[in-house]
């Protein structure tokens, strides 16, 4: 997961193991190129996120979370 640098998106997500920020579009360009190259890193990281994603922030995390 590639983001513009975001203060409010880490307390959601780690950042550097699952998510990578960009400070402006050379930045970007340049993770692009870098996570083009390195499929392990990559597959770690949006793995690392999915997991996260699913784990903490599914719809039946949700409903359980307003039920209880």
């Amino acid at each position: 997961v590639l983001e513009e640098r975001n203060d409010l998106i880490t307390n959601f997500f780690t950042p550097e193991k699952e998510i990578v920020f960009f400070e402006n579009q050379e930045d970007c360009l340049e993770k692009i190129i870098f996570y083009l190259n390195n499929d392990k890193l990559r597959s770690e990281i949006c793995n690392n996120a999915k997991d996260k994603l699913l784990r903490k922030y599914s719809s039946e995390m949700f409903w359980h979370n307003i039920i209880d």
